[in-house]
């Protein structure tokens, strides 16, 4: 493409689509046991859950560096790349933002032909995920940069990502959530229905069970989602058969809808845990 595509693992795009634009993915750091591992690389979301479960005290997360990015901005250039479009995970939530703009300087004095664009998705995962395919769109449009970059921050306030919770004992890890409130409300029968506001994560709703939830969020989107934009990302942390079944009930109403189906980043589901599932889409 005549724009280069750069996103963060947490975006949990689809290989194929990575594959077939040429996107370059930045991975986030794990650490568990004294040894790092590279989302996605050398750490499958499976084994990522295990190692939550085993041992959650000694698991911990990072950001990409700048050296991360440079990396992935410096093989785009190698192959003849003059502009370079980034979108990427909340800065509130994560430095991962704060990376990839230290990197882009960083190139103005290596390149100063290249440019490079820097967005703050204010989302993680579907939400990240639906403005690099709306970027992607504009980009066989034959749309310039400043045009895409202009576009994409007026659509990341028409975004709505929703995700229903198995259990509420990690969202302490998010930063958002007393530890001790997390893990008095984890012993009641509740299920929680989390939004992104602002770039940080939110109460939506509660339910008392996970089909409670998914049926929420079902409610929501059949009010609020603006169908002039066809496409809707679901995003699971292991629980593919529930994510299937919520693509059968969107199906359903609206037979035309894309809808794409990926698994979570192991750090999205360090964060929420084992069981969640995940909406993005746009509303009127």
């Amino acid at each position: 493409m005549k724009i280069a595509l750069v996103a963060d693992s947490l975006a949990c795009l689809p290989n194929e689509i990575v594959e077939k634009y040429g996107i370059k993915v930045v991975p986030a750091n794990l650490l568990f046991e004294g040894k790092i591992y590279k989302d996605g690389i050398n750490l499958t979301a499976n084994q990522a859950y295990s190692f939550i479960e085993k041992n959650p005290e000694t698991f911990s997360t990072s950001a990409p560096s700048p050296g991360d990015f440079l990396v992935a901005y410096r093989g785009l250039i190698d192959n003849d790349a003059k502009e370079i479009l980034y979108i990427g995970l909340t800065s509130k939530l994560s430095a991962t933002w704060n990376s990839a703009r230290m990197a882009k300087e960083q190139i103005k004095s290596e390149s100063p032909e290249v440019k490079i664009e820097v967005i703050d998705s204010t989302f993680a995962g579907p939400g990240e995920a639906i403005l690099i395919s709306t970027a992607i769109q504009e980009i066989e449009k034959g749309k310039n940069l400043e045009e895409i970059v202009s576009l994409v921050e007026s659509l990341k306030k028409k975004v709505q990502v929703l995700f229903v919770l198995e259990t509420i004992r990690y969202l302490h890890r998010s930063g958002r959530f007393p530890e001790s409130a997390t893990k008095i409300a984890s012993l009641l029968p509740i299920k929680p229905v989390l939004k992104f506001s602002e770039g940080k994560l939110a109460i939506f709703g509660i339910s008392g069970s996970k089909e409670g939830g998914t049926e929420k969020i079902l409610n929501f989107l059949k009010t609020n989602w603006d169908q002039n934009t066809s496409e809707i990302w679901l995003t699971h942390a292991d629980c593919e058969k529930e994510a299937q079944s919520f693509k059968e009930k969107i199906s359903n109403i609206y037979p035309s809808a894309k809808i794409f189906i990926t698994e979570f980043s192991p750090i999205l589901g360090y964060v929420t845990g084992r069981g969640t599932l995940g909406v993005g889409f746009f509303v009127k």
